[in-house]
């Protein structure tokens, strides 16, 4: 009798470790695999994402089967402790034990059990249901569904006594938060690199993504004081002459100031025309320029230009003048970084053409820099040479414009929106930097006299 006795305390055990596990299963199983599963018609599938949709049925279910099975092992366990344990304690040869044997009894039985309900009927189901969610969710939602239809009338009346204490703190109503947020995918992001499961350009790929979705086009756009466009009077050998020297295919056109935008001249609309050498009119070709808002989102302006096949478009201000100009590759640029035309060659970070002349990348290092030329340009302030640069000149300078530091001449070579992207670097001798400099004095003082 007392084995069956501890057997049946057993088995109860190890259906509250099934209930552990179905609830930890169906918690921890993601959702959106759960509706994968089941549009590729997976028979459990269903099942799950329908227990997984009203949590109080399968949650309230499993906590009636826990609470049951708990006080029947209870019970069972005093039935042994009374009739199996005492009667052993109060033939134990010390008094205390005899006088004590009923709760000595009890208390034996009641740690024994629950020790063993943590061990096999909690801890280790509960690690096998996050190790295996996917498997022993669709294995426990059969079970589940059908007791929680059993328990259907009880399960009601629990629901109505909970909603009824929760309002009485007021609240009301399931206000499910989401399933994860923001930075909770930046982590798993970051710790999926440290992990190696994810590159290094993965994981700038997906920040580049976030950072998007928060940026306005004010933030990316070519400044008023940086677009070049063509007034309305320009022939069209000299706009296919910009065109052919500045890289683009498309310039806006304005008439008497950059304020009055009348329009966007194509490359594919005017060559044709300058090929058959038919008459040109400039008027005839324009398109209608798309004006934008410096806040507008650049993740919607994206979606726009991409409905309405636009691939430029100019940012008005309050005023009605323009405040600036972005492309769709301005837009792409921020998520994927920069896109270079064909015939564009790729760029090392540091191109050594010459003695002492360097082609360097704006996003280089300063610490290569000063490793790779043998200099010691300062890291305290900013992190790349562009960067550098660009607070030697203490503005956005123009593609030529020099700049010298110590014995270093920096020449911009190219401007991508607001930041330097390329940048040549001659490293001067001692007596030419001298003599540099003894001009430099003489040109004052001839300037004083």
């Amino acid at each position: 009798m007392l084995t069956f006795d501890l057997l049946l305390i057993f088995v109860l055990i190890f259906v509250n470790g099934f209930f552990s596990a179905s609830e930890i299963a169906l918690i921890s199983l993601r959702k959106s695999r759960v509706r994968h599963l089941v549009k590729t018609g997976h028979s459990s599938a269903r099942r799950v994402q329908k227990l997984q949709e009203e949590p109080e049925r399968f949650l309230g279910t499993v906590q009636i089967g826990v609470t049951l099975v708990g006080t029947l092992a209870s019970t069972l366990g005093g039935v042994i402790a009374v009739e199996r344990i005492e009667p052993l304690l109060l033939s134990a040869p010390l008094d205390f034990v005899q006088k004590a044997a009923e709760p000595i009894a009890v208390g034996l039985v009641v740690t024994a059990i629950t020790y063993v309900t943590l061990v096999v009927g909690e801890l280790v189901p509960k690690s096998l249901a996050l190790r295996y969610s996917e498997r022993i969710a669709f294995m426990a939602s059969a079970p589940l569904d059908v007791l929680s239809r059993f328990f259907a009338a009880l399960l009601h009346v629990l629901n109505l006594s909970n909603n009824v204490i929760l309002r009485f703190f007021k609240i009301y109503g399931a206000q499910e938060s989401p399933l994860i947020s923001e930075d909770e995918v930046k982590y798993l992001i970051r710790e999926g690199r440290k992990s190696g499961i994810f590159e290094p350009s993965e994981e700038d790929l997906i920040h580049s993504v976030f950072r998007f979705t928060d940026t306005v086009v004010k933030e990316v756009m070519v400044p008023r004081t940086d677009i070049v466009a063509v007034e309305t009077g320009t022939g069209i050998e000299e706009i296919l002459r910009i065109m052919n020297n500045r890289g683009f295919s498309r310039l806006p056109v304005y008439a008497d100031t950059i304020d009055n935008i009348v329009g966007i001249v194509y490359l594919k609309d005017i060559l044709p025309l300058h090929m058959a050498n038919k008459p040109f009119q400039l008027d005839l070709v324009l398109r209608k320029p798309y004006i934008v808002p410096p806040n507008k989102n650049v993740s919607v302006l994206l979606k726009e230009m991409r409905e309405k096949r636009i691939h430029l478009a100019l940012v008005g201000d309050e005023y009605g003048g323009t405040d600036g100009l972005v492309t769709m590759e301005d837009l792409i640029e921020e998520i994927v970084g920069d896109i270079r035309d064909e015939q564009e060659k790729e760029l090392r970070e540091i191109d050594e053409i010459a003695a002492n002349r360097f082609i360097v990348d704006g996003k280089t290092d300063i610490g290569k820099v000063n490793d790779r030329v043998g200099v010691s340009i300062p890291e305290d302030e900013f992190e790349t040479i562009g960067g550098f640069v660009l607070g030697l000149f203490g503005r956005l300078p123009a593609e030529g414009d020099q700049v010298r530091f110590n014995n270093l001449m920096f020449t911009v070579l190219r401007l991508r929106k607001n930041r330097i992207a390329r940048i040549r670097m001659l490293k001067l001798q001692p007596e030419n930097h001298d003599k540099t400099n003894q001009e430099k004095r003489e040109n004052e003082n001839t300037d004083r006299t």
